[in-house]
């Protein structure tokens, strides 16, 4: 038989389904104006397709930013008399072990689904006395920046009150904070990078909402949060029948990248060239519209590239990998890495190589357990295939078949995949969460037109 291997891949795309100043005191009365206490209650655009209560933010989280500004027809709410809450730490608590200290809080809304709530009275620096098990004042990273947070009223006086929140809390100086401009609606956190799944990193997510007076009374502010990156995941299954297949890891010419490695390409007329992707860079959020019209766009400033390759841990503990496509999808068959990529379709004036995929397995026959070794199969996913978006979950599948012969080892500083080995790569199951289907096929060494399926 022939050894090996087209593959095809799949870009599954799951959206992710994501009253005045402060006083002096701690306590003072609302205003003959005021209509109720201003609460929280959050959810968080999932990754997957999940329950409702698997959504909820505290399910990532344990705090939030928020700016807040109250206005109507004859009042500008970017001026500072307009100001309700500026960078507010608003915490969660499970009021047993979890979260923040609710001890001296006055008010918190029940999160749904979930027992719990949010605060943010008593939080700040100079006031917060969390005890353990809860977070202590001595754990800076998640302690407020304003020295007093008080609890806010809805003014009856204004029409409406809009909110701008990111999370996680960015603790820091002056210089390494989360800022808020509320002339441009521009909110700029801090650099981030394409992170694989450190147990230290935390992709940023943003929300907005506005409040118009008529639900002043009965509303618990409701925040949708969504992602400011990508996620990418990797996974690969055997269509080849009467063998079973066992990824081994990439042997690199240069480099030390192993497990399923993805090297940044240009394609030129007869070769490929090292490419690049955007890998750092401040993100910046700008919010436009009120509820129920409201939206966001996210770009990056101070961005900064890389040509080094990705490496996707194997899975599957080496056992045999899956034998359908649903079956290489499911968690425990797909590859443990997962990259945080930043939008580069999104960033002004920044664009993404493609990526020259490599990936060595063995073939095992079920007859006579004969074994048939494929050093690094490539396979080339253009630029158009890494324009991400924020917000957005993308998982490339890779099938292998026995559609073609082995492909030369990859050198990092020179990819080379080369068309005359490469059978078709056929893009289907692209998926966005609550819309339809829509699919691709494109033929290697084609004019790159793509023909819906």
């Amino acid at each position: 038989m022939k050894h090996v291997k087209s593959l095809l891949m799949l870009a599954a795309v799951a959206a992710l389904t994501g009253c005045s100043t402060d006083e002096s005191s701690s306590t003072w009365d609302a205003p003959a104006s005021a209509t109720g206490e201003i609460g929280f209650q959050m959810t968080t655009g999932n990754l997957s397709r999940a329950s409702e209560a698997d959504q909820n933010l505290e399910k990532f989280y344990k705090n939030f930013g928020v700016w807040a500004y109250k206005g109507n027809s004859t009042a500008d709410f970017t001026t500072s008399t307009n100001l309700v809450m500026a960078d507010y730490l608003v915490g969660y608590t499970d009021g047993t072990s979890t979260g923040y200290d609710p001890t001296g809080a006055s008010y918190g809304a029940e999160t749904t689904g979930l027992s719990g709530w949010w605060f943010y009275d008593n939080l700040g620096k100079n006031q917060y006395d969390g005890s353990s098990p809860y977070y202590l004042n001595t754990q800076i990273s998640v302690m407020s920046n304003n020295a007093t947070q008080y609890l806010k009223y809805w003014d009856a006086n204004m029409d409406y009150t809009n909110f701008y929140a990111y999370a996680p809390y960015k603790h820091g100086a002056s210089n390494s904070v989360v800022t808020f401009d509320p002339a441009t609606l521009k909110m700029t956190l801090t650099e981030v990078t394409m992170s694989t799944n450190a147990s230290d990193y935390v992709p940023y997510m943003v929300a907005t909402n506005s409040i118009a007076k008529a639900s002043y009374a009965t509303t618990k502010v409701p925040l949708k949060f969504e992602r400011v990156q990508s996620r990418l995941r990797v996974t690969v299954w055997n269509d080849i029948k009467g063998y079973d297949v066992k990824l081994l890891n990439v042997t690199p010419t240069s480099g030390s990248a192993t497990g399923i490695v993805a090297i940044p390409a240009d394609k030129g007329t007869s070769s490929y060239s090292l490419g690049s992707y955007v890998n750092k860079g401040i993100p910046t959020v700008t919010f436009e519209g009120v509820n129920p019209n409201q939206k966001l766009t996210v770009d990056y400033t101070s961005v900064q590239t890389a040509t080094a390759p990705l490496s996707f841990a194997l899975c599957c503990n080496g056992d045999v990998i899956a034998e359908t496509r649903d079956d290489a999808l499911l968690t425990a068959n797909m590859s443990p890495t997962v990259f945080y990529p930043l939008p580069a379709g999104e960033i002004t004036d920044q664009t993404n190589s493609g990526f020259a995929f490599y990936i060595s397995y063995k073939l095992i026959a079920e007859d006579t357990q004969e074994e048939v070794i494929v050093r690094n199969a490539a396979v080339y996913v253009g630029p158009t295939y890494t324009e991400w978006k924020h917000n957005t979950a993308y998982t490339y599948v890779f099938k292998i078949t026995d559609k073609a012969g082995p492909n030369p080892d990859p050198d990092p500083s020179n990819p080379d995949v080369p068309d005359s080995q490469l059978y078709p790569i056929i893009f289907d199951g692209i998926q966005v969460a609550g819309y339809d289907t829509e699919g691709w096929e494109w033929i290697l060494g084609g004019d790159g037109t793509g023909t819906s399926l």
